[in-house]
């Protein structure tokens, strides 16, 4: 009743024997493979929502491959998963800004109240009381610098310090070349 090719592949195995059966029942119609209560809505989400393949879902839902990928493709399976798949990325990133634009709005927030704390110390703190206002000039660049704020002046000594270094830079340039000679001893003898 098998094709020869069958007969071949599947020798005498009891899995031969199953195969016969259900062959010779779907021939005779006692059998029939009916795709009919297959949920293909829920295999189509497990698709698009998950890394699985064609092969796993049919293995799963013992639905015939070529079904399955002509159904996929006649509803672009594909596209769908790929449209998830960056939908959920924008979300993540959009979610890791968010998070972000909270901790510099926190950041900011506490860098500007230090600030205010050091104007109340520079307003209380006496004039001959050098140190502590130098101390906290010191501090009040600093928390410009968290701030981002440059004045004039920071930027020309960036770019001072900046020149400075491609001079340094070019000066090493300067070296003078060595030139190395391989020989024998005869040659360094003459």
């Amino acid at each position: 009743m098998l094709p020869l090719f069958l007969k071949k592949a599947l020798g005498g195995t009891p899995e031969r024997m199953v195969f016969e059966c259900i062959i010779i029942k779907i021939i005779r119609g006692e059998l029939s493979v009916s795709l009919e209560n297959v949920d293909w809505n829920e295999i189509k989400k497990e698709y698009i929502s998950s890394a699985t393949s064609y092969r796993k879902l049919c293995a799963k839902y013992g639905v015939p491959r070529t079904t399955l990928e002509k159904r996929a493709k006649d509803e672009k399976w594909t596209d769908l998963r790929r449209q998830v798949k960056d939908k959920a990325e924008a979300d993540m990133v959009r979610r890791v800004a968010e998070e972000s634009s909270k901790v510099d709005h926190k950041y900011f927030r506490l860098v500007d109240k230090l600030i205010d704390k050091a104007d109340e110390v520079i307003e209380n703190t006496p004039v001959w009381q050098v140190q502590s206002i130098k101390d906290m000039a010191s501090a009040l660049r600093s928390l410009r610098e968290c701030r981002g704020f440059k004045t004039d002046i920071d930027l020309r000594e960036q770019e001072a310090r900046i020149k400075n270094l491609e001079r340094q830079l070019e000066k090493s340039d300067d070296i003078p070349e060595i030139n190395v000679v391989f020989g024998s001893d005869e040659d360094f003898a003459k």
